[in-house]
């Protein structure tokens, strides 16, 4: 369920249990469909345009099929607050008890995060992982749970501007960088947790020495699917 809901803090749309999904992703829509059936949800993929799709994680009663009716994906998020206001379609929220839950279940909610919005690799044969967003509340959380498990969290902050290319005007958006410091061996157990074989084995980048922005600039992994996880806003 840890992973479940960071994968859902990443790639949901808020109003319930529905995700972006790439349908090329097989490991990660495998592990999206076996670990609800845990809770007696099945997983529904609706393909659209391109690589596009949706995936529902539905509950049934007899031969009706329900979606955010009794589904346990949905009470939890609305009785821990990971909707900020407790009810369905309300900002997506990391509640504050996350920093002192147990440290697997830490690894994996970053983990499933990760899977849905993050990459990894490896620079002078150390771990570095990289999330995007441009939620507060997310953000808040990411550092809030990266820092709870004693790694390094620097972030690279994008001001609101108005792309010329595109037309449209742009939000404010964070790239963090998590590092090992100290505690590479928790850094390395989270993308251990990841479903997503790129991000559980990541590539070596052979570089000269580069400062976060060039990381940030030389590797990138953003979730195009996601309709909600997006820093372009309307024109």
């Amino acid at each position: 369920m840890a992973w479940l809901l960071g994968f859902w803090i990443g790639d949901s749309h808020r109003k319930g249990a529905a995700f972006a999904l790439h349908s090329g992703d097989e490991d990660v829509n495998t592990r999206l469909r076996e670990n609800p059936e845990l809770w007696g949800m099945s997983l529904r993929i609706r393909l659209e345009e391109g690589f596009k799709a949706t995936g529902y994680l539905n509950t049934y009663n007899g031969t009706i099929r329900n979606w955010n009716k009794n589904n346990p994906l949905v009470k939890v998020l609305e009785g821990l607050r990971f909707w900020g206001n407790g009810r369905k379609n309300g900002p997506k929220s990391v509640p504050l008890f996350m920093r002192t839950e147990q440290i697997v279940v830490r690894e994996a909610f970053l983990a499933g995060l990760i899977d849905s919005d993050g990459s990894c690799n490896i620079q002078h044969e150390c771990v570095r992982v990289q999330i995007k967003t441009v939620y507060p509340p997310i953000r808040d959380g990411i550092n809030l749970i990266g820092r709870s498990l004693g790694l390094t969290v620097s972030t690279h902050f994008r001001g609101a501007n108005f792309n010329e290319r595109s037309g449209l005007n742009e939000s404010d958006k964070r790239t963090f960088h998590l590092f090992g410091g100290t505690n590479h061996e928790t850094l390395r157990s989270i993308p251990n947790r990841c479903s997503c074989e790129r991000k559980r084995n990541p590539k070596v980048q052979y570089s000269r020495d580069r400062d976060f922005d060039e990381f940030d600039s030389d590797y990138q992994e953003e979730n195009e699917n996601d309709p909600e996880d997006n820093d372009v806003l309307s024109g």
